[in-house]
């Protein structure tokens, strides 16, 4: 029973927040530009789901946020949102998931604006004003955008969470974008590279080359030598010097790898 009324407390505060959006939508919709300008002004006053309305409601508009911001005012929300576009597409049915979400691995080009990647999306405001300021300060230009309205007339899943919000960053800087998300907010982990099994010197020995005569083997074999390699030269009793593999140079199989390297030089081929 307690689970039971844990899942349906959890179900109802999402529902809260979700009827909240609409309604700050709808509110700030009816308004003047006056009126969202004095409230783009106090920041401090709206929580972060109202700040997200209303200023979707203004890049809507294309009004350009108060320049003279509070101290306490981040200059992300009045520049990216001022410059952002709000995306007509239905948001994805993640329901009840926070943080964030890299779009993709390799950089996936902007269908609405060309020159530009989708860099990740999050379902926090607050984790996406903080990827903002860090790419503020790293002087990377991006664009956020709100994707959580789908288009007029389009259904809306309830699953879907009530703030979406897309970055978006120019192609050549996805790369740079990554590293220092990565470095800042721990976004991006990098996949765990299971460590190579460690090389097994069974006495296994392989070919490393034919000769046709025995003096060339001898000069290749005397680099091996330098260079720290066990080899051996023998004899090829199925080779001969027309076909140019009368001799056998010989090397460990641990060793055939940094082998092929000194042979390839010894013989100037490399």
């Amino acid at each position: 029973m307690e689970n039971g009324a844990g899942g349906m407390l959890g179900g109802m505060a999402y529902e809260l927040d979700s009827e909240a959006s609409e309604r700050l939508r709808k509110l700030y919709a009816a308004m003047s530009d006056t009126e969202l300008l004095d409230l783009a002004s106090q920041p401090e006053n709206l929580t972060d789901i109202a700040q997200v309305a209303l200023h979707s409601e203004m890049a809507s508009r294309r009004i350009e946020a108060p320049k003279d911001t509070s101290p306490g005012e981040r200059r992300w929300a009045a520049d990216s949102f001022a410059d952002s576009t709000v995306s007509a597409g239905a948001a994805p049915a993640v329901a009840g998931v926070t943080g964030a979400a890299p779009v993709l691995d390799e950089p996936q080009a902007s269908d609405e604006h060309p020159g530009e990647s989708y860099l990740i999306v999050f379902y926090d405001a607050i984790k996406a004003g903080h990827a903002c300021e860090a790419l503020e300060a790293a002087e990377i230009w991006f664009r956020l955008e709100d994707i959580s309205q789908p288009k007029s007339g389009t259904f809306r899943s309830y699953d879907s969470p009530p703030v979406v919000l897309r970055i978006s960053v120019r192609v050549e800087d996805h790369d740079r974008a990554v590293a220092m998300l990565r470095k800042e907010m721990g976004l991006f982990p990098l996949p765990e590279v299971a460590e190579p099994d460690p090389v097994v010197d069974d006495g296994t020995v392989m070919p490393v080359g034919f000769f046709a005569r025995r003096e060339d083997a001898s000069a290749v074999a005397a680099a091996l030598q330098q260079a720290g390699i066990w080899q051996r030269v023998s004899e090829n009793p199925d080779g001969s010097a027309e076909n140019e593999d009368a001799w056998l140079l010989e090397v460990r199989e641990v060793d055939l790898s940094r082998a092929g390297d000194v042979v390839e030089k010894a013989l100037g081929l490399a």
